[in-house]
């Protein structure tokens, strides 16, 4: 089974599975749609996704720029920050390690990905930019983005910078309202089946309108399904 995390630029009018729970053979279709999603990314369309180390108050991080994202491929996020065996502050991804994910994953714990807006530092830099990903933007600059989790991950959290954007099932003593998991020991009480790919919008403004580009922090409080690995 698939174990990587994915990102891949996604049409704008192209619609991803809603949070509701599924039928049962809506369930066993998108398990054998990801058995062949995995045999798709391990031997077809995968582009490394290359990343950089960036610095917070002396510390190295993690960082990805959406800039080099290839649009027509499945660009996989194997080097991340992360903590084993530990739910750790949200969007604080100086506590964790770089790591390639790759090598193995202990059965539960925190995951950091920092995702970098567009950036271009001339005119050209960004009509070069623009071409490569206007199929996938909207009439407001919106670049849309699937943000692929893997089924190995039985029930995770994910936020974006502060805030929670999907979850799949849940733990005991896992207070996601005031993020306090510092007495959560990964106890699974449900599970649920829904879409594993989340969409995220990107903003590519004018070359006039550019700014700093900012890094958005992906956290994820993961448990493995033994079953899958």
């Amino acid at each position: 089974m698939q174990k990587d995390i994915i990102l891949f630029p996604m049409k704008a009018n192209q619609k991803v599975d809603t949070l509701e729970k599924v039928s049962f053979i809506t369930l066993f279709i998108s398990f054998i749609l990801s058995i062949l999603l995995s045999f798709l990314v391990l031997y077809k369309s995968t582009s490394t996704f290359n990343y950089k180390i960036k610095q917070d108050n002396e510390v190295d991080y993690v960082s990805y720029s959406v800039n080099t994202i290839e649009p027509t491929r499945f660009n996989l996020i194997n080097y991340v920050d992360y903590v084993p065996n530990k739910f750790t502050d949200v969007k604080d991804i100086r506590k964790g390690k770089g790591y390639n994910i790759s090598n193995g994953l202990s059965e539960y714990g925190t995951i950091y990905i920092g995702i970098e807006e567009f950036n271009y530092e001339s005119e050209i830099d960004y009509e070069v930019i623009y071409n490569k990903f206007k199929n996938y933007a909207d009439g407001l600059n919106n670049v849309k983005f699937g943000l692929y989790i893997p089924h190995v991950f039985d029930v995770y959290y994910v936020y974006l910078n502060d805030n929670l954007i999907r979850t799949n099932g849940s733990f005991a003593k896992y207070d996601a309202i005031n993020k306090d998991f510092s007495q959560c020991e990964a106890k699974v009480i449900s599970k649920e089946f829904k879409s594993n790919t989340i969409p995220l919008n990107i903003n590519l403004p004018p070359y006039s309108a550019r700014s700093i580009p900012h890094t958005n922090i992906f956290t994820i409080h993961y448990k493995i399904n033994p079953n899958v690995i």
